[in-house]
């Protein structure tokens, strides 16, 4: 299978939840509900960021019992996903809300 087009990418990045929920997942590997209590949404809401972002290979899911654990694809990303990532990822205008996801 092919690159996805990039547009598919931006689109998916637009959405500063998803945004939000990458930068978590990149730091650590997370169940879906510890990832809830982070972001502080509905887990509904979280399911179905998650979805998006795994159609889109941005994530990685993996099933540990009863437990759905989901990670950041990293260096698996296209590289057009990764060249976006090396510039919304790290955007120091969002250091507050980084620095509360963390703590959380």
């Amino acid at each position: 299978m092919g690159e996805r087009p990039i547009f598919d990418h931006l689109s998916l990045l637009a959405e500063p939840v998803r945004v939000r929920m990458l930068r978590i997942l990149a730091m650590e590997e997370l169940t879906v509900n510890e990832l809830v209590a982070v972001v502080q949404l509905p887990q509904s809401s979280v399911s179905r960021q998650l979805k998006v972002l795994s159609e889109l290979g941005w994530i990685v899911r993996r099933q540990d019992a009863n437990t759905t654990r989901v990670r950041f694809a990293g260096d698996a990303l296209e590289e057009g996903a990764a060249r976006l990532w090396d510039v919304v990822g790290d955007d120091p205008a969002d250091a507050a809300a980084i620095a509360e996801d963390r703590a959380r």
